[in-house]
């Protein structure tokens, strides 16, 4: 007679006493056991994350939590981190989003099923870190929603269903939505999961944990099992990257999804969140649930539940309860009958025996009643909830009934009597199902005696009335509503009065059909279900209805009528042309509404255009001018060369019934040809290979064939925005333009990549009225980095200081020969100083300037010799002096 159902109900107890020797047995085992498997445990056993939306349905505020479940029983563990780091990705592209820090905020007990079955071995903590963000609707709106990831490094070395634990580590996942969708708010909480017991589990013995957790959207959840996620390095603190699929631990041999924890059966979760497992083997087991969350039959997200369980031996949990029920006649209940308790039995005949008797005695049982097949409160169908069962094979007696009124209306109900005992780790169980055929009170429905037809009525009429009726047979109180209307009553001039009465009724229904008042204009025809429904003891509907249709006659209302001095609906326009003309609007119908003119740029907004038409209002008739310069200097016109202004005239309807004409002008406009412009100086596409430290310098030009106004700039410089030395002026002209880039790549630009590649792109514009051009080179530079070499470097061995001009200094810089001058420095090998000797040995030049200059003023004839110095690097060569 064991019921999933009743184990679910029974799993959340907590208000049982430990008494048996077997159950002290168990708990020293336990202790044993579990201090051997911690010898090297890990501190976090598990955890999961939240993302719940807080604050009104239109902003975007939501609180992040990380929830680990933290071993305490370990005191050489450390305590949790302070704060912890949280990445977010998008699906689509793993671009990431952003990083969180979350705060330690709260620090509580996980508690046992049953407290008195708690030791000391075995004690976890529900660890909180939480933040509350805000995500911008701009950046969170991708259809294929987003991840947020947190991991940690490593596992408990005792886990025994996983290889190599003490180098795998945990990540955390929660898949959300978009928090916009066609432009309008998709507000969403990700499910939170039921906190999960401290219990341990026994070989032999079912175990069972409800996972299940609440959804604050009533969004539809599904559960299962997975492997748990490996985190992407062995570091304690990885930097959370996206969750790689293949980035599972590894199963042992033998382990599969199906077989996390082997038993009859093994671990298992049902699609409710409901954990089952009958194990065969002790050892330290981890596992992983998954939450997928449905909204109308569609998946939005997910959440994953990473957790570990201590499976044990040698526990002796004793007999389980029996529970069996005598009917009021004395025969017992056998599963699967039907009750039967007619509408004319006594109290004492919708009552009846339950009795649960355990095998091993100085029991305390424990009792609940679960509903089956309908989701009232049992609360209180028992004489009493718990008893103590105190010899070997007593029996506990107790009271059980069930109300007058069924709880299903034309249909058996089923329950759940459930007996549960103060076994260790968890109550060991019994459930008898019970169905149940009551017979209600018997009740004579109500019915109307006095219906109105069909109702028309003109508006603006006097107030309509009417009168309805209706009579309940056994002279319960009767109400009178109007059923699936789908509107107010009240908006629309409508009542009913009074709706209640004590065994009859008389109702006015009155409807004021005055457009002023109410909302005809938006609905003027109605179809009302109206129903009268008696207070009957059951309260079951039993309602007698009849349909009434309402119509308010409105009056009739003419189009008002847009028209302009010109005339025409097309008008071409040359630049720098004056256009003007008279707009206006009449209304035909007496004796008269008012009338609103309006202008509406359909393509491009009128005040973009440099149009200001002053929107006017009369009585039958209103007018105003129209008036616009075709402009360069005061308008956008995004690329256009034709736009259309519609010009709306709406009346004043009494009854609000929209009533509209529209009048389309469209403007073409006669543009000036224009002709691209030109840049030059590179390709677009070019790959230009950059040496870090040697300097480039490019000329770009640009040419305009029309010799328009020019600017020639920097459009994007994508990764190299904090280059000091890289330079390109913006510049302007006229018909030709031109600027000099000027770079000297620096070391702070490589990367871990041996050639890192930066795109710049170089922009000329011009200025042709209306409609700009431009043209665009992209290039990119691909960045390395080579050692100095002095392999081409062929520096001068003759200087002649006489003063003729030619050769008067010995310099290795700005020279044209570009052999001459020094090799560029690279990131770990600069140029430090230049020594010059004589042939004595003696220095008569020093300097660490790489742009040394050394004139041999006042120095004899002769040959000397120099020395370059780098960090890394040396050079020695020989220089004539010829005076």
């Amino acid at each position: 007679m064991f019921s999933i159902t009743a184990v679910i109900f029974m799993s959340k107890r907590i208000n049982l006493r430990v008494k048996s020797l077997n159950r002290l047995l168990c708990l020293t085992l336990t202790l044993v056991f579990s201090c051997f498997f911690s010898l090297e445990a890990f501190h976090i056993v598990g955890g999961e994350i939240e993302m719940i939306h807080i604050g009104e349905p239109g902003e975007y505020r939501y609180r992040i939590n990380v929830i680990q479940y933290f071993d305490r029983a370990q005191t050489f563990n450390p305590g949790p981190e302070a704060q912890i780091f949280v990445f977010t990705y998008r699906k689509r592209d793993r671009a990431l989003m952003r990083q969180d820090t979350l705060l330690l905020t709260a620090e509580e007990p996980v508690l046992y099923t049953n407290p008195d079955c708690a030791i000391a071995s075995l004690q976890t903590d529900r660890v909180l870190f939480t933040k509350e963000i805000t995500l911008d609707p701009d950046q969170f709106d991708d259809p294929e929603g987003y991840v947020f990831v947190w991991e940690r490094c490593c596992r408990n070395g005792a886990v025994v269903n996983i290889n190599n634990p003490l180098s795998t580590g945990m990540t955390y996942t929660v898949d959300f939505p978009p928090i916009v969708k066609d432009g309008v708010p998709f507000v969403n909480s990700t499910p939170s999961l039921f906190p999960p017991l401290s219990d341990f589990a026994c070989v032999g013995e079912l175990y069972y944990v409800d996972f299940a957790g609440t959804d604050l959207d009533g969004d539809e959840i599904v559960y299962s099992l997975s492997e748990p996620l490996n985190s992407s390095s062995t570091t304690a603190l990885p930097i959370p990257q996206f969750p790689d699929p293949n980035r599972k631990v590894v199963w042992v041999e033998g382990i599969d999804n199906s077989n996390i924890i082997p038993g009859s059966p093994p671990l298992n979760i049902n699609s409710q969140g409901f954990v089952t497992v009958r194990p065969e083997n002790p050892g330290l087991y981890v596992f992983a649930a998954l939450a997928e969350e449905f909204r109308d039959g569609v998946k939005i997200g997910e959440a994953r539940r990473d957790f570990q369980l201590l499976v044990i031996d040698g526990c002796e949990p004793g007999s389980p309860p029996e529970v069996t029920a005598r009917k009021p006649d004395g025969d017992f209940y056998v599963e699967g009958e039907v009750f039967e308790i007619e509408a004319d039995a006594t109290v004492e005949e919708h009552c009846f025996e339950f009795l649960v008797t355990d095998m091993d005695g100085g029991e305390n049982i424990d009792l609940r009643a679960l509903a089956v097949n309908f989701e009232d409160s049992l609360d209180g169908i028992f004489s009493f909830n718990s008893g103590t069962i105190n010899a070997l094979g007593d029996t506990l007696r107790v009271e059980v009934c069930v109300p007058r009124c069924p709880y299903l209306e034309d249909e058996n109900f089923i329950i759940d009597l459930i007996a549960g005992d103060d076994s260790c780790p968890l109550p060991r169980l019994d459930t008898l199902r019970m169905t149940f055929d009551v017979e209600p009170p018997p009740n004579d429905p109500p019915m109307w005696t006095l219906i109105p037809g069909a109702l028309s009525v003109n508006e603006g009429s006097d107030p309509l009335t009417r009168l309805i009726s209706a009579t309940d047979p056994n002279g319960d109180v009767i109400d009178i509503k109007v059923l699936n209307e789908g509107f107010n009553l009240g908006q629309f001039g409508m009542s009913f009065d009074p709706d209640t009465g004590e065994g009859s009724v008389t109702s006015t229904y009155t409807l004021d059909p005055d457009c002023i008042e109410h909302s005809f204009g938006l609905q003027n025809e109605f179809e009302l279900q109206v129903a009268v429904e008696d207070r009957d003891e059951c309260m079951f509907v039993d309602a007698d209805t009849f349909l009434l249709d309402v119509t308010v006659v409105l009056p009739t209302n003419q189009d008002p009528v847009v028209s302009t001095s010109t005339g025409q609906t097309t008008i071409n326009v040359a630049l720098d042309e004056l256009i003007d003309f008279e707009v206006s609007a009449t209304d035909a119908d007496t004796p008269g509404d008012s009338v609103t003119l309006e202008a509406v740029g359909r393509e491009i907004p009128i005040e973009d255009l440099g149009i200001d038409f002053i929107t006017t209002t009369g009585f039958r008739e209103t007018s105003a001018g129209f008036s616009w310069q075709f402009d360069c200097a005061n308008i956008d016109l995004m690329g256009n060369e034709q736009f259309t202004i519609d010009f709306i005239a709406t009346d004043g309807d009494k009854c609000k019934v929209p009533n509209a004409d529209t009048l389309s002008v469209t403007f073409n406009l006669l543009i000036p040809p224009n002709n691209p412009p030109v840049l030059s100086g590179y390709d677009d596409g070019d790959v230009i290979d950059a040496r870090v430290n040697a300097p480039i310098e490019q000329r770009l030009t640009g040419i305009d064939p029309d010799g328009d106004g020019l600017r020639i700039s920097l459009l994007d410089t994508t990764g190299i925005e904090g280059a000091d030395s890289f330079e390109f002026p913006t510049t302007t002209g006229v018909g030709t333009v031109s600027s000099i880039l000027s770079w000297s790549p620096e070391c702070s630009l490589l990367s871990d990549d041996d050639t890192p590649e930066f795109d710049v792109t170089f922009i000329l514009n011009d200025d042709s009225c209306p409609n700009t051009l431009a043209d665009t080179i992209t290039v990119t530079f691909r960045l390395f980095e080579s050692p100095v070499s002095f392999e081409e470097f062929t520096p001068p061995n003759v200087i002649t200081p006489n003063g003729d001009t030619f050769n008067e200094f010995f310099s290795l810089s700005g020279n044209e020969d570009n052999a001459f001058n020094l090799p560029p420095d690279s990131c770990d090998d600069t140029f430090i100083n230049v020594t010059v000797v004589n042939r004595y040995g003696k220095a008569v030049f020093e300097s660490s300037d790489r742009e040394f200059v050394w004139d041999a003023t006042d120095f004899t004839e002769g040959t000397y010799y120099y020395n370059l110095t780098y960090t890394r690097s040396e050079y020695r060569g020989v220089l004539t002096v010829v005076q």
